[in-house]
């Protein structure tokens, strides 16, 4: 399939590239994992219904649809930027249009990573290059 035939799957808009400026030091540009590394991922990595997913820098939320339409699973969203946040909340309401079965199991959070409070259940964790290794440092300090 290609790119667009997902985004219209999920009823979502995921597209789009941010470039680099010095805005933010440490924190990376956005740029959407393509489709088809999706695919080759989970070709080995494995998903379920029970797992619970974050992803740090999710953007416009495109793993996290992506993930809780072919797997089931639980799924939320980190994402610093308040416009990349507002995406992730209208592609929801999008995405539920078609898929209202699995409401409870998608949340978007607008925080730093460094703020994110990791919950008991969540077991995968999913890092596109959204910031640099000094954010890994002051997570674990």
């Amino acid at each position: 399939m290609k790119d667009i035939d997902y985004e219209n799957l999920f009823n979502i808009n995921t597209f789009g590239e941010e470039h680099w400026t010095d805005k933010f030091t440490h924190y990376h540009p956005y740029q959407a994992t393509s489709y088809s590394a999706l695919n080759t991922l989970f070709k080995t990595y494995k998903v379920n219904e029970n797992d619970y997913v974050v992803d740090f820098g999710c953007g416009k939320g495109r793993l996290i649809f992506y993930i809780n339409y072919f797997f089931k699973a639980n799924c939320y969203g980190v994402e610093m930027n308040k416009d990349f946040y507002r995406a992730c909340i209208k592609n929801k309401s999008n995405y539920l249009n078609k898929n209202k079965k699995y409401e409870d199991k998608i949340e978007f959070v607008n925080a730093f990573a460094q703020n994110y409070s990791i919950g008991l259940n969540d077991n995968k964790f999913y890092f596109f290059n959204p910031f640099s290794i000094q954010i890994f440092y002051k997570s674990n300090r």
